[in-house]
This record gives C-alpha cells, structure tokens and sequence, in this order.
C-alpha cells in the first residue's frame, strides 16, 4: 500500500509510531497500567527525561538504518544490527561485573561466525554480480592473410 502511493520513510516512521502509540496506551489504559506510571513519573521526574531521550535515540538510530538498507541494501543492514547486538554484548561484559562462563564465549563466537559468513556472502554476490555485468571476450576469428584465406 505505502510503495504505491510513494510514501516517504519519515511518513512511515510516523504513521507505524503513532499506531503502536495508541495501541499502547489504549492497552496500559485497559490494564491500569497507565495511572501507576503517571504516578510514579510524579514522584520521579527525571524519568520523563530518560524516556525522552530514549525516544529521540530510538527515532535517530531507526533512521540511520534504514538510511543504511537505501543506501547499502538489506543484507548491509542485517550485518550492522549484528554487528551493534555483538558491540552491546561486549560491552555490557565490560561495563557491568558478570562472571563470564564457556557458553557466553561459545555464543559469541557463533555471533562473530554468523556475521563473517554474512560478510563473505556479499562478497561473493556482489563478485558475481559484476562478473555478469562484465561483456564476454569476442571469439578469436582467423584473419585472412592473403586473397586465398578467407573467412566464412
């Protein structure tokens, strides 16, 4: 529906957004969850602020993907999405006290596996690719040398 009237990704964004905004709120609504986090806000301010700013950075980083897909294509994509789950993995390892067991190290090598054979694979489309593009080598004919020799 949206490719047939051209709808821009900003216009996407929103639309998607705003429907999973009020499907939300009409479901914390319904539940009672709403007043209890009205209520709590009241009592911790700062906790508008931090929901604000994890809005703004969801909103930024869903751009910068999908300006990555237009840009790059889908599997480009799929590689940064790994690519950003291994950087918040390592990263919660780092930043936050965890023992680390075989299994955690297990998983991360099949993560770092799993987007290398990703890597690999584009390569190896986009190699094809161009070597489709590529015009093929003209036959070789015999050139006639003298009146005798000529080519049918």
């Amino acid at each position: 529906l949206f490719q047939q009237t051209n709808a821009r990704t900003v216009d996407l964004i929103f639309l998607s957004n705003g429907f999973m905004f009020l499907m939300l709120t009409l479901y914390t609504i319904v539940s009672g969850e709403l007043q209890v986090a009205f209520a709590y806000c009241k009592h911790h301010w700062s906790v508008f602020f931090v929901l604000s700013l994890q809005a703004a950075s969801a909103y930024c980083g869903l751009r910068c993907y999908l300006t990555v897909i237009k840009e790059h294509g889908g599997v480009a994509g799929v590689l940064l999405a790994n690519a950003r789950k291994i950087v918040t993995i390592v990263l919660s390892f780092l930043l936050f006290a965890k023992p680390c067991n075989s299994s955690h190290v297990g998983g991360l090598v099949l993560i770092f596996v799993g987007v290398y054979l990703g890597v690999l694979a584009k390569k190896k489309k986009k190699s094809n690719t161009n070597r489709k593009e590529q015009p093929a080598a003209p036959s070789p004919r015999k050139q006639p040398n003298n009146k005798h020799d000529h080519v049918v």
